[in-house]
């Protein structure tokens, strides 16, 4: 629309000499000229303020008199003109929902897919290395052993023999693993064990030598 500017500065008119002459105001002025169709209001007020525009400039000076026939071809090419940028402003419209619609699918698919990636992470099952051996890491095993009478006890944690001696009744112990934890008590009936803070009690026969094992399960 660079031909509206052209026009008015041919004729030695400012905008604000426009805008107070044909009461549009200047910001539809210069959005019209610059082909800005998203500051101008849509629809007939559009196509309203180009027409009015148009004819304006489309004036003849007042000391000469348009004929008919000028007329008519004045109204064609207000005419055409207006078809013109109303066509032009409609793509335009057309164009910025288009662009929406493209950013709020990006955006729907980027936060889909950083979910999906936060849920995995969030459910997976940490794994640790123990020995070779990849094992999940849940919970940490704690065991705590409390003599009542003097007892032999072996305690291995993770692979490695953390106590392997005769524990003296009344005494307390307490041994932590992450994957694995392993005791070999001599008599059952001479401690109390507690795993995790709840007490156990293994079924069967505790008078003889028993060995428990607390560990997660294997991964294949």
């Amino acid at each position: 629309m660079n031909e509206l500017r052209h026009e008015r500065e041919r004729r030695g008119w400012s905008l604000d000499d426009v805008s107070s002459r044909t009461r549009i105001p200047r910001p539809y002025l210069e959005a019209l000229e610059d082909g800005n169709h998203d500051v101008l209001p849509p629809g007939p007020f559009f196509r309203g303020y180009l027409r009015q525009y148009l004819e304006f400039l489309g004036q003849n000076d007042e000391s000469e008199e348009r004929t008919e026939a000028d007329q008519t071809d004045l109204d064609q090419q207000i005419e055409q003109s207006v078809a013109l940028a109303t066509s032009a402003a409609l793509e335009s419209t057309q164009r910025v929902p288009m662009m929406r619609l493209g950013v709020i699918g990006f955006l729907l698919t980027l936060v889909a897919v950083l979910g999906f990636n936060v849920y995995e992470r969030v459910t997976a099952t940490p794994t640790t290395t123990v020995n070779g051996v990849v094992v999940p890491v849940g919970p940490p095993h704690i065991v705590r052993i409390k003599a009542i009478e003097d007892v032999h006890m072996v305690v291995i944690t993770d692979g490695k023999i953390a106590y392997d001696k005769r524990l003296q009744g009344g005494s307390t112990l307490d041994f932590k693993a992450i994957s694995k934890l392993e005791l070999e008590i001599s008599d059952l009936t001479r401690v109390r064990v507690h795993y995790n803070d709840k007490r156990i009690e293994p079924l069967g026969r505790q008078t003889r030598g028993r060995r428990l094992v607390f560990m997660h399960e294997a991964l294949d």
